[in-house]
């Protein structure tokens, strides 16, 4: 009797389920081929139904953890013990974290539980905009993280220049291929003109107006204010409309006023399908002040959607300057104005600019080759 291939056991955290969900699951489904995968996250907004269909569908285990974005000592102490008995009682032989909190939770309970390969994958310094002590503390547990896993991933090369440039420099960070997390699937985001007909009608928008999307968790690390004052600056053109799609972060009042204010503001919430709503837009804004990456870019970009983007490290990857899209000096208003003026002004450049960024993100971020990517650099290291 030929005896079965016992597979190796490998436990993937995240803070957030909507990480899982958003940019994990074709992953974790191709990791299920060679690998027993658990995925340990906070499940609390799932019922038990929704867990049994996501296991079955893409072939994974979850295990709810209470692991909270934020500091909190007395959930943070639980779910570290957790972790430690969870390691103990299934005994993987990889870890592998995504987000801060989860990297250092899993790094140290992986460490101490004595798992030989540690993976972490950088996607993004809370403490990159932030000065003086409260820097140095969110670094210092970054830095724990960095030292307790022993394989170290990063989603973009500028990302990883500037860690090493902040000395997380006693072990090699990996950029697989040309970076980004798990890619963009671009047969799903495509340009659509029906799509962008019926959006513009739904939201009263003529055929002539210029509309540029934002899309992320709506907050002022995101550049929200520069959004707001871009859009004062164009008020008096009835042609110029900014959309924002994402959850809000922000005093719910607050927000109400901003939108009551500005007339050329919409916000549509937060959307599942963003594939649904991006060929509505003549383009895409991203003015964040810290940033990993930037999967809504590259999105975009398979829509033919050209971005104006910040300079910072990570974000700045995802664009060629001047061709599939433009950089703008982080934080600077008046560069950022000029910038979405010169993308308004002629949007036969603008289009032009979205063709060069499908060719982009088909060559570098095509979703099945980055997946691919991530499985076997696993597969090599187990």
């Amino acid at each position: 009797m030929v005896k079965k291939k016992l597979l190796k056991k490998i436990l993937i955290t995240s803070s957030s389920f909507k990480t899982v969900d958003a940019f994990l699951l074709d992953f974790l489904q191709s990791l299920s081929i060679n690998f027993m995968v658990h995925v340990a996250t906070n499940l609390n907004n799932l019922n038990q139904k929704q867990i049994n269909r996501i296991e079955k569908k893409y072939n994974f285990k979850l295990i709810n953890i209470p692991i909270k974005r934020k500091i909190n000592i007395f959930y943070d102490m639980y779910a570290f013990i957790k972790l430690i008995l969870i390691i103990k009682e299934k005994g993987f032989d990889i870890t592998l974290s995504l987000t801060p909190k989860a990297g250092l939770l899993t790094s140290f309970s992986s460490f101490l539980s004595g798992i030989k390969n540690r993976i972490h994958i950088f996607n993004g310094q809370i403490w990159y905009n932030k000065k003086g002590f409260y820097r140095k503390f969110l670094k210092f547990f970054d830095l724990i993280t960095f030292n307790f896993s022993n394989k170290i991933l990063c989603e973009s090369y500028s990302q990883s220049l500037f860690l090493q440039k902040e000395g997380f420099t006693k072990k090699k960070i990996t950029v697989l291929s040309y970076g980004s997390l798990m890619g963009v699937d671009t047969e799903l985001f495509k340009f659509d003109i029906y799509k962008r007909k019926k959006l513009r009608n739904d939201l009263s928008l003529n055929k002539s107006d210029k509309v540029c999307m934002f899309v992320g968790r709506i907050n002022y690390d995101k550049g929200l204010n520069l959004i707001i004052k871009a859009s004062e600056y164009f008020a008096k053109k009835k042609d110029i409309y900014f959309v924002l799609i994402g959850e809000s972060e922000i005093d719910p009042l607050k927000l109400m006023k901003i939108l009551i204010a500005r007339k050329n503001i919409i916000y549509l919430g937060p959307k599942k399908n963003i594939n649904e709503y991006l060929s509505a837009a003549d383009f895409l804004v991203l003015p964040s002040s810290r940033e990993g990456f930037g999967i809504s870019v590259i999105e975009a970009a398979s829509v033919k959607r050209p971005s104006l983007i910040s300079d910072i490290d990570g974000l700045k990857d995802t664009i060629e300057n001047n061709q599939s899209g433009y950089l703008f000096k982080s934080g600077d208003q008046k560069d950022f104005n000029l910038k979405l003026k010169n993308m308004f002004s002629n949007l036969k450049l603008t289009k032009k600019m979205g063709l060069k960024a499908r060719d982009i993100v088909k060559k570098k971020y095509e979703k099945n080759n980055v997946i691919s990517n991530y499985v076997r650099y696993i597969q090599e290291i187990s």
